[in-house]
């Protein structure tokens, strides 16, 4: 039977998004002015695609940003060991994660921005795409779009969910809505114990875990040549990477390669920041010995910042580093980036306290000292970080422990990639 509190709270939703909707092309241009959004894509966004579905069975797989499509590529990979003529359609929401994904595609496959959750939009999108089964990576939850998913018939799974105390304390807030959304998928695979307490509490079914899928992302491409061309014009200076970095992380960092360079003195800081149209504004911050990737820049032996504001060469910078900070974990509110990456191309891992997205992940890395957590006490100061990166970069037996152990830890999750492949199989149909 219905729950009429749980009805009352959908069709609430439903009315605002409906409200909504006339107005979601001016806020898509508006997004787009910003930065947020492609302008030349917003039709996809309005669920109007342009490019025609693939032919024979058609697998979706959906994550918002670039850590969740990494993962939805690795699933694609190993469900097409299982079933090579599976098709598949990639959809996610940043411009960042577009750009990574259509240069990662193969064997027909294609990406398009996820529609936004009105009902217009998912109707458009699932009318013309059709699929055959719908893969949501990591929580990303949008009402409209599960429930008319489920409406078609369509089976769906959630992988590598994940949720935090205040997430799930929020959903608590309406069991019968979460009930009917989180009880609405096939199959549920949590990335982590807790997630999978908070998911049982919040209705869902056929939940099985089986290992966080982070681990088994791929590792970021990389340029070999092109590294061995950077490597060469830096010489043999000691460098350290700030990967990921967020507002108000540039000035806490910089500040720290200043006092690096008082014991180090040749020392050469990467900063990639996590959003390269925040480039100029990092720029200003940085002193005037800097060199800018976007320009083809090369750092000579007086550049002491050099600014890595590209997209999709990530992996390179991660080459060059033997020394890695790991960003948007300094400040509260952010959550940190996965670890995994650097990791899997051999840069020991320095990250703030503030990683409560990955809380799971840096807990057992600092376990195995395979990840230096900072000190909660001395989170954000550039002096804790100096030290850090000081002792590493002096240090190249220390250093390689980390490596080693931080490789070992990567390599864990490989397993767990096969067996949600395998549960995932029986659920998509069409001929194998």
């Amino acid at each position: 039977m219905t729950h009429p509190h749980r009805s009352f709270l959908i069709i609430i939703y439903r009315i605002i998004m409906w409200l909504f909707a006339p107005f979601a092309p001016f806020v898509l241009w508006l997004r787009a002015n910003a930065g947020k959004e492609d302008h030349a894509r917003t039709k996809e966004r309005l669920g109007r695609p342009i490019a025609p579905r693939p032919n024979g069975t058609l697998v979706w797989l959906h994550g918002t940003s670039v850590g969740e499509s990494m993962v939805g590529l690795s699933l694609a990979r190993e469900l097409r060991k299982l079933r090579p003529d599976l098709r598949f359609l990639f959809t996610s929401t940043t411009i960042t994660s577009a750009q990574i994904i259509t240069k990662a595609l193969i064997n027909g496959d294609i990406h398009q921005y996820v529609p936004i959750d009105t009902a217009s939009a998912v109707k458009g999108f699932l009318r013309h795409f059709a699929p055959d089964i719908a893969i949501f990576l990591e929580g990303e939850i949008w009402p409209n779009l599960i429930r008319l998913t489920k409406s078609r018939g369509i089976p769906m799974a959630l992988v590598n969910a994940r949720m935090t105390a205040k997430t799930t304390a929020n959903w608590l807030k309406f069991p019968h809505t979460a009930s009917q959304l989180f009880g609405s998928f096939d199959y549920v695979h949590p990335a982590d114990a807790k997630t999978k307490t908070a998911l049982e509490a919040l209705g869902a079914r056929n939940i099985v875990e089986t290992g966080n899928l982070k681990l088994a992302a791929p590792a970021p491409l990389f340029d070999s040549s092109e590294v061995k061309i950077i490597a060469h014009t830096i010489a043999n200076r000691p460098i350290w990477l700030a990967a990921s970095t967020h507002l108000g992380e540039e000035e806490i960092i910089i500040a720290a390669h200043k006092l690096l360079l008082e014991t180090i003195p040749n020392a050469l800081l990467i900063i990639a920041p996590r959003h390269p149209i925040r480039a100029d504004e990092v720029f200003k911050l940085c002193p005037k010995f800097v060199m800018r990737r976007s320009l083809g820049q090369l750092p000579d032996k007086t550049t002491e910042v050099f600014l890595w504001d590209t997209i999709g060469e990530l992996g390179n910078a991660f080459k060059l580093a033997p020394v890695s900070l790991m960003a948007g974990s300094l400040l509260p509110n952010i959550g940190g980036h996965n670890p995994i990456e650097p990791a899997q191309l051999g840069s020991a891992i320095i990250s703030g306290h503030f990683v409560h997205n990955f809380q799971n992940i840096y807990d057992e890395m600092a376990a195995l000292k395979a990840a230096i957590i900072l000190n909660e006490a001395f989170e954000t100061t550039p002096q804790a970080i100096a030290i850090e990166v000081a002792g590493l970069l002096s240090n190249q037996i220390k250093c390689k422990q980390l490596t080693k152990a931080a490789d070992k830890f990567a390599k864990s999750g490989n397993k767990s990639l096969g067996k949600i492949a395998s549960a995932l199989l029986p659920l998509i149909g069409g001929a194998a």
